[in-house]
C-alpha cells in the first residue's frame, strides 16, 4: 500500500504527527512520535498490510500462550496494526461490526504483553509500550487526524461527526477543524446530546 511516490515519506510523516500532535495538545514525547512515524512507515510504505486483514485479537492470544523471544516481533505488529487500524480507518469502523474500541483493546492489550516480556527479561525496555499500553486512544486520534487531513480527506459523514462532537462538548480543537471547513458555527449554539 505504497500511497507516498517520489517523496521523502519520513520527513512526510514526521510533518503530518508533528501537526496532529500539536493539534491535539498532548505532551511533548519524541519517541512516542518517532513510534507514530514508524507506524506509518511500516503500513503505508511497507508491504505489511497482509496483518491488517487478519484477525488480530486470535493472533495476540496465541503469541500469550507462547513465551518466546522471537515472538515479540509479532506481538509489536499486532499492536501497531491495532494502533493503524484504530487510527487511520476510524472513519470506515464506524460502519464495521468490529469498531474501533475493539482495535483499541487489542493494541493495548499487544503494548502491555510487549513491556512485560521485556521487562521480565531485563531486556531495554521501550518506554512506549507502556505509555501505549495505559491509554491508546490519545495516539489513535492522531491517527485518525492524519486520516482526515492526509489520508481519506474529511467526507459529508467525518464533518458531521466531529460537527455532533463539537455540539456536545464545545471543545475548541474541533471548532477550529470544523472552521477550517467552512463549516459556520453561530455564537450561544445550544450543546446537545448527539455524540457518536
Amino acid at each position: 500500500m505504497d500511497i507516498i511516490r517520489g517523496q521523502r515519506p519520513f520527513a512526510l510523516f514526521w510533518e503530518w504527527v508533528d501537526g496532529a500532535w500539536r493539534h491535539q495538545a498532548l505532551p511533548e514525547d519524541l519517541i512516542a512520535e518517532q513510534y507514530l512515524v514508524q507506524v506509518l512507515e511500516r503500513f503505508l510504505r511497507e508491504d505489511q498490510s497482509d496483518i491488517l486483514y487478519e484477525p488480530l485479537l486470535r493472533k495476540l492470544y496465541i503469541y500469550s500462550l507462547n513465551q518466546r523471544a522471537e515472538d515479540s516481533s509479532e506481538v509489536r505488529l499486532i499492536g501497531d496494526a491495532a494502533l493503524f487500524i484504530a487510527g487511520i480507518m476510524s472513519g470506515r469502523l464506524r460502519r464495521s461490526a468490529v469498531g474501533i474500541d475493539h482495535y483499541i483493546k487489542v493494541g493495548e492489550a499487544a503494548y502491555q504483553m510487549l513491556w512485560t516480556r521485556e521487562a521480565e527479561r531485563d531486556a531495554p525496555v521501550f518506554p512506549v509500550y507502556r505509555r501505549f499500553s495505559d491509554d491508546l486512544r490519545p495516539f489513535v486520534r492522531v491517527l485518525a487526524e492524519i486520516s482526515r487531513e492526509h489520508i481519506f480527506k474529511a467526507q459529508l459523514e467525518d464533518i458531521l461527526i466531529v460537527w455532533s462532537r463539537y455540539m456536545a462538548t464545545h471543545d475548541d480543537r474541533d471548532r477550529q477543524w470544523l472552521l477550517s471547513r467552512g463549516v459556520a458555527l453561530l455564537e450561544g449554539m445550544p450543546r446537545t446530546n448527539l455524540i457518536s
